[in-house]
Order: structure tokens, then sequence, then C-alpha cells
């Protein structure tokens, strides 16, 4: 199945009280709420990385659920250090829970580790161009060799 991250779904990484603070911290006067637009990156990014191994997508921002965890603790990782006052709440566990996302992000991407496949897949093309090559023409003569 796939899942979409929602900003309620930080609180199940965060403690209630991490999470009213971050919430709190989050929105000063004339500043739009940074959480969805770091969800949004987190999402992102493990999408790019799902495409990446070779699987398709799903339709929507969504992400398969066996990436949820890793995708709530690079979203938790984001969010504590985008704030200097709640840095203290990343500890040595929460900081080994991020690379451990990263690294099973990158076991995804190389394709690994093996996930559940999309029910609607996308249309969206998720590669870039690959590189094109055309035959040349040696130029090379005697003449403009010096003889060699």
């Amino acid at each position: 199945m796939w899942v979409t991250l929602q900003i309620d779904s930080l609180k199940t990484a965060l403690t209630g009280g991490e999470y009213t603070a971050l919430a709190a911290a989050a929105l000063a006067e004339g500043q739009a709420n940074p959480l969805p637009a770091i969800i949004r990156r987190a999402v992102q990014l493990v999408r790019g990385k799902v495409a990446a191994g070779g699987h398709t997508l799903e339709e929507g921002e969504t992400i398969p659920q066996e990436l949820e965890d890793a995708a709530l603790c690079i979203v938790r990782f984001n969010a504590l250090t985008r704030f200097p006052n709640l840095r203290a709440l990343l500890d040595a566990n929460r900081v080994a829970a991020k690379d451990d996302a990263l690294k099973l992000l990158r076991e995804v991407a190389s394709g690994t580790m093996k996930i559940e496949a999309a029910e609607t897949p996308t249309e969206q093309v998720v590669s870039a161009p690959g590189p094109n090559f055309t035959a040349t023409t040696p130029t090379r003569t005697r003449a403009n060799q010096s003889g060699l």
C-alpha cells in the first residue's frame, strides 16, 4: 500500500511535547509554516529513490508504506535542525535513525531492496533523457598531422 505523508504523520515520530514545540517554533509572525515544505522535500526524495531503483511510482504524492518510517526520520531530522533551539532534541539515536533511513533509500535506489508495486501507476516521466551520441568522421590526414 502507498500512503500520503501528512503533518499529522509527524506525531508518530515525535513526543507530544516535541511536536507542540516544533509547531510553535515553526510559526513565527508573518512566516508560513515550513513543515509542509519539509515533508514535500522528503516525499520527493523517497519517490526519486524509488524511481531510481526501477520501480513504478503511484499516482499523487504518495510513498510506499514500507518507506514511511524512513521518510519520517528524514522529516524529523530536517525539521529539528531547521530550528536552532530544537537541535538539542537530536540525540545520537535520532541521527543514527536518519542515517539508516538514507542507507535504506540508497538500497531502494540501487535495486537491492524491492518494494510493493504501485496499484495505480503514474504516467509521470521520472528520469532525465539519456545521452545522445552521434558518430563523427575523423578529420585527420597526413597533411594536417605533419606527416605523423
